[in-house]
């Protein structure tokens, strides 16, 4: 995993676990002290969000949309 997946990836746990508004980029930082050089280079906390966001949780929809339009077959009844 590259330096950039790492970071978004903890980022996104700490979002996830703590709420965005409650977690700040010093706090991202201190998880990811290896990194720090880049995470300086981020411009805030929103960017860091709509990375996330985009690589997340627009893949996982973006995926399971694919998986709805490739489904071949008939849908289970309960």
């Amino acid at each position: 995993m590259d330096t950039k997946s790492r970071i978004m990836e903890e980022s996104f746990k700490l979002f996830l676990k703590k709420g965005f508004v409650d977690v700040s980029l010093n706090e991202i930082r201190k998880h990811q002290t290896y990194y720090r050089r880049i995470l300086l280079s981020l411009e805030s906390k929103d960017t860091l969000l709509v990375a996330v966001i985009e690589k997340y949780i627009f893949n996982y929809f973006n995926s399971t949309i694919r998986q709805i339009r490739d489904f071949e077959g008939t849908p289970k009844k309960n």
